[in-house]
């Protein structure tokens, strides 16, 4: 099976704007921003606990958390996220980032055009998250899923309890929860042969409703 890197700017990202594709691909998910700019109110481990629940949900390789404060100056940033990525050129033949979008998230453009400059557009697939003002954006890609899986998309975006709570990107929770996913161009890389059945994925991961409600216990 081709190695995927799944690269999200910030926890919660790759399940908003990437879970079908998590649960198509099983990649390695990066998670390349730290959480420092919620602190005091919201901690980088409490952040942390909660996309380690959601990707294990989505059924992700992996998942790995860089050290980048998400406070860290454009400059700084951008050689810190190519630097990390250079040493992982010849470990994942593709990678998912975001689309680079004009009135978009800086740090998601960032990501996206660190990862074209460093593996080559031929070996990274673009996708959609939202430009400001506007809400999500879209293209005629849209990323396939099967029936159980919005559900386990749901369940997933229930680990982010302190994100739903915090009122900067509670909306993303509630308001603008659109559950369809896009690339901004065909992809480059071919669905894995062999499909999880929709309905036995979905009932491995009801089991992640007792984790919830354990986390709930901590925050």
């Amino acid at each position: 099976m081709t190695r995927t890197l799944f690269l999200a700017p910030h926890n919660d990202d790759e399940t908003l704007f990437g879970a079908f594709t998590i649960m198509r691909f099983a990649p390695v998910v990066a998670v390349v921003f730290k959480s420092a700019k919620q602190a005091p109110a919201v901690t980088s481990d409490e952040r942390e606990l909660e996309t380690a629940l959601a990707v294990d949900t989505l059924g992700a390789e992996r998942w790995e958390q860089w050290p980048i404060a998400d406070t860290t100056p454009e400059r700084q940033a951008r050689q810190a996220v190519q630097s990390i990525l250079e040493t992982q050129r010849t470990e994942y033949e593709h990678v998912f980032a975001p689309a680079p979008v004009d009135g978009g998230h800086e740090q998601h453009s960032l990501v996206g055009n660190t990862a074209l400059d460093v593996f080559g557009s031929d070996r990274v697939t673009l996708y959609h998250t939202y430009r400001r003002g506007e809400g999500r954006t879209t293209s005629q890609w849209e990323i396939p899923f099967e029936p159980a899986w919005p559900s386990v998309k749901l369940l997933a975006l229930s680990c982010y309890l302190s994100q739903i709570r915090h009122p900067s990107t509670a909306a993303w929770f509630l308001e603008l929860l659109p559950m369809r996913e896009y690339v901004a161009h065909e992809p480059k890389i071919a669905a894995p042969a062999g499909e999880r059945d929709p309905d036995e994925f979905l009932a491995e991961n009801i089991a992640q409703m007792q984790r919830f409600a354990a986390l709930r216990d901590v925050m």
